[in-house]
């Protein structure tokens, strides 16, 4: 395996495991849901040029760092996704993909936030945001590949080993 799949992957795992521990703290706070979007993504990216410049001793340019940074997010994705199943299966949150648990969970909560809703604004607010769940895995690979490439792109400016290495070997 490359280097710079070797640290992808790296970046990715950590990423998917800070992401899910915060998701599940996130089904309690709303204020965790934002730390749980932005936060992994950006200390993936980070990690997985950390990892490569010091295993190169080289510094990657941005671009080459938003790639590495992009395949972290994929990664983070695909371990994200085998987590959010074990996550599941212990009872602590919704399996990925099920969209009416999903429903059901946000139903909980906006009855818990506000006591004062009726049934029919609750269901109304719901089917709303049904079409955003039901395609909210999409959403969240891309924004997995983009926080992970903005996290390398900042970790390319931080972690600066050597000379910058030349695009051709990114081809």
């Amino acid at each position: 395996m490359s280097d710079r799949v070797t640290s992808a992957a790296l970046g990715g795992l950590v990423m998917a495991i800070i992401g899910t521990t915060l998701g599940i703290f996130a089904l309690q706070s709303q204020i965790v849901g934002f730390f749980a979007c932005c936060i992994p993504g950006l200390v993936g990216g980070l990690l997985a040029v950390w990892h490569y410049t010091n295993a190169k001793q080289a510094t990657l340019l941005a671009g080459p760092a938003a790639g590495l940074g992009a395949l972290t997010g994929v990664f983070a994705f695909a371990f994200g996704i085998v987590l959010g199943y074990a996550v599941a299966f212990a009872g602590l949150a919704p399996a990925p993909f099920d969209v009416e648990a999903g429903m059901e969970l946000a139903r909980e909560q906006m009855l818990k936030s506000n006591p004062e809703m009726s049934d029919d604004q609750i269901d109304s607010a719901l089917e709303l945001s049904r079409s955003f769940v039901q395609f909210g895995w999409i959403i969240s690979l891309v924004a997995s590949v983009l926080m992970g490439a903005i996290g390398a792109v900042i970790g390319a400016n931080v972690f600066k080993k050597g000379p910058a290495e030349s695009t051709s070997e990114w081809d």
